[in-house]
């Protein structure tokens, strides 16, 4: 059964310059590995026109069966190809 969290579950990080991630999509990797696409802004203020990037990062699960998306991963970030790719 699906319940909405009280708290958005996916949120800005301004330690990482990552804001109003937004419009998400989800794959498995060849791997299996889960990834989550969305795109943010590198700055405040920057609304949602030509400056939001595409951002990508792998996402696990918690105990309960919940996703843990983590925190958004800053730019510039070497990550590590998805599993099978």
């Amino acid at each position: 059964d699906w319940t909405k969290s009280p708290e958005p579950v996916f949120q800005k990080s301004i330690e990482n310059s990552v804001y109003a991630p937004g419009h998400n999509s989800f794959f498995k990797s060849r791997g299996g590995e889960d990834w989550l696409i969305y795109h943010a802004n590198s700055a405040t203020g920057q609304g949602c026109g030509g400056m939001r990037s595409p951002r990508i990062q792998k996402f696990n699960w918690n105990p309960d069966g919940t996703p843990n998306f983590g925190i958004p991963v800053k730019t510039g970030v070497a990550l590590i190809r998805p599993a099978g790719e």
